[in-house]
């Protein structure tokens, strides 16, 4: 049959109709024009549609109905007007449906439930003991782990306590490691043996070794305790033929100390009451300064004796004495006019006051 004589879709003939005319070898007429349908018959359609919907009624079974008297004719055309409305499918509704269909009990389905959760716990709880056995593994690890720290930790509670003890100690420049050396009786030789013995300690490298000195003394009881040396009876002891107003010159605080920046290198720092006073018996010391302080500061026997000339370090005025080749062997000089500083190295001579402007800072 050709397409063009196939039956045309025409909403007025019903479905039924169409489809025994096409058994009967029936064409139809041409359809009839459609015409679209005005504002007006849309806003009707939709008010039946509405009430149609509100005159449902709830527990009504899920229905569709067509029926001439709600046929709507929009345009010439004649449209079905349908009333669905779905149930809404609810765990209430799926045991009533179980009850009336299977003759099942609500006490029935609450135990199948319950067996059906038990079953799903007994293959949820099948990965329990693995799961034991890892937490047991990692917390043997955990304690494992906390037992080997405990060394280190009291290491560094230690540490810390040994810096906080150094740390108190009030000191010219900061200093990195502590030493402190008891002189029994507060004689030149006794402390020249222990300087001896001092030297051949092994400073590490870019620190500063400070040493602290101490005297043994009697009380009434006849008892043994010591003291620090104060700066005046230092002096005497490092310095036999200094000018006795240079002693009293010194102030309260003092230093002696090792610098390795490059190779070991001894200091002296001694803080002063009066700049002019000073500077003027250290002049008036510079001929029998080096002779003093040669076992002191390890000083080379040929450069005892030599003269001093003025020098220029880190724009500050300084008293030098040099090698052949010009290196300085021997320098004092002020890092501020209330501090001298006495040592065998222009290098040890900056380091130490790189420490003290920062020392300044700090505090």
């Amino acid at each position: 049959m050709d397409p063009k004589d196939q039956p045309q879709f025409n909403p007025k003939i019903p479905i039924s109709e169409v489809l025994k005319q096409e058994q009967a070898g029936y064409t139809p007429s041409a359809p009839a024009k459609l015409v679209p349908p005005s504002l007006s018959d849309v806003v009707g359609a939709m008010k039946n549609t509405y009430n149609d919907t509100n005159n449902f009624k709830a527990g009504d079974p899920a229905k569709t109905e067509v029926s001439p008297a709600a046929n709507q004719s929009i345009g010439g055309v004649t449209t079905p007007q349908t009333s669905q409305i779905k149930i809404i499918k609810t765990y209430r509704s799926d045991a009533e449906d179980a009850v009336k269909a299977q003759h099942a009990s609500v006490a029935r389905i609450a135990m199948s439930q319950d067996q059906q959760r038990r079953a799903q716990g007994e293959e949820i709880g099948a990965d329990t003991p693995k799961k034991t056995f890892g937490l047991l593994i990692t917390a043997i690890i955990l304690i494992a782990v906390g037992l080997a720290a405990i060394p280190t930790v009291k290491y560094l509670l230690s540490r810390k306590t040994q810096e906080v003890t150094i740390a108190s100690e009030k000191t010219i420049i900061p200093s990195d490691h502590q030493e402190t050396l008891t002189l029994e009786n507060a004689t030149r030789d006794d402390l020249l043996t222990q300087l001896d013995n001092f030297s051949t300690k092994k400073v590490p490298a870019f620190t500063i070794e400070y040493v602290k000195f101490l005297e043994q003394i009697k009380d009434a009881q006849n008892k043994t305790t010591t003291r620090d040396i104060t700066p005046d009876i230092f002096a005497a002891l490092i310095g036999p033929n200094m000018p006795s107003a240079l002693a009293r010159s010194f102030d309260s605080a003092y230093m002696f100390g090792l610098e390795n920046s490059t190779n070991p290198k001894t200091f002296l720092l001694f803080k002063t009451s009066s700049y002019e006073q000073t500077f003027a018996n250290m002049l008036r010391w510079e001929t029998k300064m080096t002779s003093d302080l040669s076992p002191v500061l390890n000083l080379s026997n040929d450069m005892i004796g030599k003269p001093f000339t003025d020098i220029v370090i880190l724009n500050k005025d300084a008293r030098a004495i040099t090698a052949a080749d010009g290196t300085i062997v021997f320098l004092y000089g002020f890092l501020d006019n209330q501090t001298l500083m006495i040592t065998t190295s222009a290098q040890t001579f900056e380091d130490i006051n790189s420490r003290y402007v920062a020392g300044r800072f700090v505090q």
